[in-house]
Parts: structure tokens; C-alpha cells; sequence
């Protein structure tokens, strides 16, 4: 929607940076293409959006292409600072330690009461026990650790009960940006000691919460760590005993600005990829 820089050669480098690369501009970014990235980047044209390829990218900002894990999104690449007012804040390391990367964090509970936010309003108890990379199977007889089960709203379906599902430490991820699905991760808080480690085989579907996971993620500008209510209550320190317990009543940490574009009521989370989930 601003290609005046489009057919022509440029020589780029981070402001107050001292090395540079030379880039021919001969593609454009279409917000059709990620639900409005560009506008969002370019501070709806307030600047000229300049998107490099992995190639002069790593060349400018040193790092590594050669993992079969390697996705662009995960390159902690700094952040404007406030330099670039209007455009999207970017993907700033967020304060991690060296070595982790920040993500924007919730909770969300696989067997939630009946009757409760999560159960009626983020269609938990539909989905209770079951999860998107980790089944089961809806099929007879259930297949193995699942059974026949109500959710807790009448449903009945073949799901993991609870007592599996909290030795699973599981987690999940935004649907739309979901590179972190199927991989087992060291999570902290950011500027916290305590670290659990969780298996991310579930997604996070804006269908079952109004936009939530979105909104959430500041629209994909952080991964999205849903940590199911057994890893985040060692995370946390809370109680999930109560009979009246609902994952929506708990007060985890907002970011305090460290995610910005995510919802406030996120939290500030550092994590590190350890290998393929596993569940046993």
C-alpha cells in the first residue's frame, strides 16, 4: 500500500548499528497474506516498511539459518524502542536471559468444573481431555489412557482423564503461529528462577474465546505458551484444590509493558525449545 521503494537497490543498517547490506527491493508484503501485519509494521504507513529476506537479514543481524528447526519468527530481532512510533513494537528478546526467548504466556485448565468461566465461556468442558496434537481418537472401544467420559457439560467423548493429563505437563500454542506445536519447552516468567518444563501438544482456536489467543499474542508479534493448569500452578504457587476452582480467578502476572501489542493481562514469558514433546 506504499511501494515507492519497490524496483529499487538499497543499503540498509539498524539505527545507531555500523554494519550494513546492500538489498534489492522486489517483492511486497500483503496484508492479505497475515491478517495485517504490514499496516501493523509500517505504522500504517507512517513509515516505509522494509522486510528483509532470511538471507541479508542474517547477514545484518548474525544469526543462524542452518537448523532444521529455523523459523524467522523465533529470531529475536531488536525491537524499536519507541523509535519508530506507531509501528508494531517487534521482536524485541523482551529481557530473557541469554539463550531463551520471550513469548507471551496464559493458563487455561483441561478439566475444568462445570459451571465455571472457563468450562462455559472458552469451551472447556467440550475440550476436556482431549487436545489437538495428543487426541484421542474418538472411536470404540477408546483408545489407550483415554475413556468414555463427560466433559462436564453432558458431552460425552473419549478423553485422557486428569490424572493422566497432569503427568503430561501440558501446553498449548496459537493455531495461527504454531511452530512451537510438538515441542517440549523450558519455561520461566521473566525475571523469575522457578522453570517447568512443559509438552506443547495442544492449540489455543480464537473460535472457542472470542479472539482471545489473538489478542493474547499482540496478533502473532509474540509466541503464544497456554500452559495448561498443572505446569502453571508449579510455575505460580497456586492451589487448584478448591471444589470452586476456576483458572480465570487466578492472579498471574500481567507483562507490565514487556509484550507490547499483547493483551495486558498476559504474562512476560522466557522460554527455550529442549526437544520433541514427549507424553508418557
Amino acid at each position: 500500500m506504499d511501494d515507492s521503494l519497490l524496483g529499487r537497490r538499497l543499503e540498509v543498517m539498524l539505527q545507531g548499528g555500523q554494519q550494513f547490506v546492500t538489498v534489492n527491493v522486489k517483492d511486497v508484503c500483503s496484508d492479505l497474506d497475515c491478517d495485517g501485519c504490514c499496516k501493523a509494521n509500517s505504522g500504517n504507513k507512517a513509515w516505509k516498511l522494509i522486510d528483509l529476506e532470511k538471507g541479508p537479514a542474517s547477514q545484518l543481524l548474525g544469526f543462524d539459518t542452518s537448523s532444521p528447526r529455523f523459523d524467522i519468527n523465533d529470531v529475536p530481532y531488536p525491537g524499536h524502542g519507541g523509535k519508530r512510533q506507531g509501528a508494531n513494537p517487534g521482536g524485541t528478546a523482551g529481557g530473557c536471559l541469554a539463550g531463551w526467548l520471550p513469548a507471551a504466556g496464559t493458563a487455561f485448565d483441561s478439566w475444568p468444573r462445570p459451571n465455571t468461566v472457563e468450562c462455559k465461556d472458552y469451551a472447556g468442558c467440550f475440550w476436556a481431555g482431549r487436545f489437538k496434537a495428543a487426541g484421542p481418537d474418538q472411536r470404540s472401544p477408546c483408545p489407550s489412557l483415554s475413556l468414555r467420559l463427560d466433559g462436564g457439560n453432558g458431552s460425552m467423548a473419549c478423553r485422557y482423564p486428569p490424572e493422566v493429563v497432569k503427568r503430561w505437563n501440558m501446553a498449548a500454542t496459537y493455531n495461527m503461529d504454531a511452530s512451537l506445536l510438538g515441542r517440549k519447552l523450558e519455561v520461566m516468567v521473566q525475571g523469575g528462577q522457578r522453570v517447568v518444563t512443559v509438552n506443547v501438544k495442544d492449540i489455543c482456536s480464537d473460535l472457542d474465546c472470542d479472539g482471545c489467543c489473538k489478542a493474547n499474542s499482540g496478533n502473532k508479534a509474540w509466541k503464544l505458551i497456554d500452559l495448561e493448569k498443572g505446569p502453571a500452578s508449579q510455575l505460580l504457587g497456586f492451589d487448584t484444590s478448591s471444589p470452586r476452582f476456576d483458572i480465570n480467578d487466578v492472579p498471574y502476572p500481567g507483562h507490565g509493558g514487556k509484550r507490547q501489542g499483547a493483551n495486558p493481562g498476559a504474562m512476560a514469558l522466557c522460554y527455550r525449545d529442549v526437544g520433541v514433546a514427549t507424553l508418557s
